[in-house]
């Protein structure tokens, strides 16, 4: 993705204190392996589950306010979200004891089992009024016809009329909003629908140019001060600056305090009446803001330094937990999950307004083949300068790093699963160009 070349005028507050991992407690120990990752985090009552690959074979994880224990006992493979349903909990992407399994389990007598099938893979799950909402990139559950959303009454699974989803790009997250049902996720396709659509009930509706970049998209909702927030991976929201994440009020788009730079956002939640964000990102608002950040509505903050990606943020019983592939909290060793206690306690804050200013000394960046098979060239350009690379998966784990690049550097990607990746190149003054990357 070429690098914009604008740059924005800067708006930057320093609190008085500095956010130290102090302001992080560990929450509960035990059952956290630094090699694994928590990808989700759901309320059940007084639980929180945590799903993901948590621990060695074992994808689910229960927290009653003082210590884990297990949920189910599966082997192997990855977890990606988790809900409750009726008084049983479902999982997508869930895998059985045997192997790869695509498609959607459910916890009877404490034993995970198969419960709808899909001919590809599932990647989010929602309760949404009194129906459940799977996403994916599948044309067909439980042998019903539905491309990409499909809807489970308690009784049924429903297709959501002729979804505009092109088969194999996939949804990945749907809310509820002023009455009409969102969907977001990468597809594209030729009526001009782009990373996000609407049903009102009856009929699908697009957004037009909003983020109709080939490799945008979108991953998650929140809705914040009455508005729509979109979080994802994009530079615009139809025209008007967005950076990883853009505002709705139901009509017109707008930017969010200059916008997130360097990665995407997995996840939103809004917590004593701020947007807390996470993902795999270095700033937020011009704030450096490590893989999380927390939005006031107008300034951006940062509430530590994590080593790794935040991939689920949650509130349970009224404070925040975080959860991701982070082992390290400004230089303090933590787990997979973390309550914030800091309070008020914030590092800087603030944003970047909207007042545009050419600048056209920031580099052209050429990355070559992409997608790619054995390897893939960076090469940075007008001006040429030293610069160093890191590319990270999915979920936002590090799988390569590089420093030092004089301007072009040839990466051998041939051990690398065939997938999407995310890249970002950055410098002594801090990222200049993120990007996706396609390994065949």
């Amino acid at each position: 993705m070429k690098c914009l070349k604008t740059t924005f005028v800067f708006v930057l507050l320093l609190c008085q204190f500095c956010a130290r991992a102090q302001n992080w407690q560990t929450v509960g120990g035990g059952y956290m392996d630094s090699t694994l990752w928590v990808r989700n985090l759901m309320v059940d009552s007084n639980i929180l589950v945590a799903s993901g690959q948590v621990l060695s074979y074992q994808r689910f994880l229960k927290y009653d306010n003082s210590t884990w224990d297990t949920l189910g006992g599966l082997h192997g493979g990855l977890s990606i979200q988790t809900v409750k349903y009726r008084g049983s909990y479902y999982a997508v992407n869930y895998n059985n004891p045997n192997g790869f399994y695509s498609g959607i389990g459910i916890l009877v007598n404490n034993i995970w089992q198969p419960f709808a099938e899909t001919n590809n893979s599932c990647i989010g799950i929602f309760v949404l009024d009194t129906s459940i909402y799977v996403m994916g990139k599948f044309d067909s559950i439980s042998g019903i016809a539905a491309r990409g959303i499909a809807r489970f009454d308690g009784t049924n699974w429903h297709a959501i009329g002729n979804a505009p989803l092109n088969s194999g790009s996939g949804s990945y997250c749907a809310t509820l909003y002023q009455g009409h049902l969102y969907v977001g996720g990468g597809f594209h396709n030729s009526n001009s629908f782009h990373c996000l659509a609407k049903w009102d009930g009856t009929q699908w509706y697009n957004f037009g140019t909003a983020f109709t970049g080939f490799l945008d998209g979108v991953n998650c909702f929140a809705e914040f001060n009455g508005d729509l927030y979109v979080g994802g991976y994009f530079t615009t929201a139809s025209g008007s600056p967005g950076n990883m994440i853009a505002r709705w009020d139901g009509n017109t788009w707008s930017q969010v305090g200059g916008g997130i730079t360097g990665g995407q956002l997995f996840t939103m939640k809004v917590y004593n009446n701020e947007l807390w964000v996470g993902g795999q990102f270095s700033s937020a608002g011009g704030v450096s803001t490590p893989y999380i950040a927390k939005y006031d509505g107008t300034d951006w903050c940062n509430v530590g330094d994590f080593d790794n990606s935040v991939s689920a943020i949650e509130v349970f019983n009224g404070e925040l937990y975080v959860g991701g592939g982070f082992w390290v909290i400004d230089g303090d060793s933590v787990t997979k999950v973390v309550k914030w206690v800091g309070g008020n306690n914030t590092g800087q804050c603030g944003h970047l307004t909207t007042d545009i200013i050419e600048n056209e000394s920031l580099p052209t960046v050429s990355v070559f083949p992409n997608p790619a098979k054995s390897s893939v060239t960076f090469q940075v350009t007008s001006p040429t300068i030293p610069f160093d690379i890191t590319i990270f998966n999915q979920l936002g784990q590090q799988v390569f790093s590089k420093l030092n690049n004089s301007g072009s550097v040839e990466v051998q990607i041939h051990q690398l699963t065939p997938g999407m990746y995310f890249y970002s190149l950055f410098n002594s003054v801090g990222v200049f160009e993120t990007g996706k990357l396609i390994v065949q």
